[in-house]
């Protein structure tokens, strides 16, 4: 074969190369654009529809409860139309806080963003993280980070089931299977967790239970990521945002590490307290972790 010509060949098999390989990278960002382009809208019809639930469980519920407010008014005294009148602004944000809750579930899922890599709390310093993290230890175990309580609630930060199961440490799929099964019962599934959680083949980590409980970094980081966790859940809720304080970040950390994102954000959201099942109000672990932060 002539030289020039085998030259002349391998030229234009390159040439064709460099054009694939063009097709390939314009492709590349065309597909970029588009899961972009279809995060938005997911976002954008997420929005829409908790916008028109909303609306449409605030009509509902209100002739709901004015149509049981008239029943109720022709039986009783007069005085006891106010108290009503309280109760029902109370029940009717109560309920479309939950109505909101369940469709912001449904949702949401789509657009969730990664975990932090659980060195630093979202919108704290790492000093700030360090006091809001000194916090919390204090009051759930006093340091003590092999303590386990009567109800299971383990380490440093008291962590049940539930929120191991949120940060990675333990099979999601095992916990669901052990509620369906009734091992797992009460409010998060706490009741037979000390029992359930000592088996090691519910754990994502080797070791399970004894690892964790003696590996202090372990669980300084998932404190962290719970935390990031909770306070995303604040973020797509509107009762935290990114320019708030470090100081309404770390309340509202400390008051979902006690009975969950979901009634830290009727606090910050609605002032609605919750209590733990100690009687622990969420408004007082939230005013101790504003309080932390110097």
């Amino acid at each position: 074969m002539d030289l020039s010509a085998f030259q002349t060949r391998v030229e234009q098999r390159l040439a064709l190369l460099e054009v694939r390989v063009t097709q390939v990278e314009m492709e590349t960002a065309f597909a970029q654009q588009s899961t972009e382009a279809n995060k938005n809208q997911i976002y954008h019809v997420a929005t829409l529809t908790r916008n028109r639930v909303d609306t449409l469980t605030a009509i509902v519920t209100a002739i709901a409860l004015n149509i049981g407010i008239g029943w109720y008014h022709a039986k009783h005294p007069i005085p006891a139309y106010e108290h009503l009148l309280e109760r029902e602004k109370i029940w009717a944000t109560d309920l479309g806080v939950h109505v909101r809750e369940i469709v912001d579930y449904d949702t949401s899922r789509f657009i969730e963003m990664p975990l932090e890599a659980g060195a630093v709390m979202i919108g704290l310093t790492p000093q700030q993280t360090q006091q809001y993290l000194q916090t919390v230890i204090t009051t759930e175990s006093a340091g003590n980070q092999t303590i386990i309580n009567k109800q299971g609630y383990m380490g440093l930060g008291q962590f049940g089931a539930s929120a191991l199961v949120a940060v990675g440490l333990v099979s999601r799929q095992q916990f669901i299977k052990a509620r369906k099964r009734g091992r797992l019962t009460g409010r998060d599934g706490y009741i037979g967790q000390k029992s359930w959680l000592k088996d090691a083949n519910n754990w994502l980590i080797q070791g399970g239970q004894h690892t964790f409980l003696n590996n202090r970094s372990l669980q300084i980081k998932a404190m962290i990521d719970l935390a990031n966790l909770n306070l995303r859940y604040g973020y797509r809720h509107g009762s935290l945002h990114k320019s708030d304080t470090p100081q309404r970040h770390a309340g509202f950390a400390k008051a979902a590490h006690l009975v969950g994102a979901s009634k830290a954000h009727r606090w910050y959201k609605y002032r609605l307290d919750s209590k733990d099942g100690n009687g622990t109000r969420a408004s007082k672990y939230a005013a101790d972790g504003e309080h932390s932060i110097k």
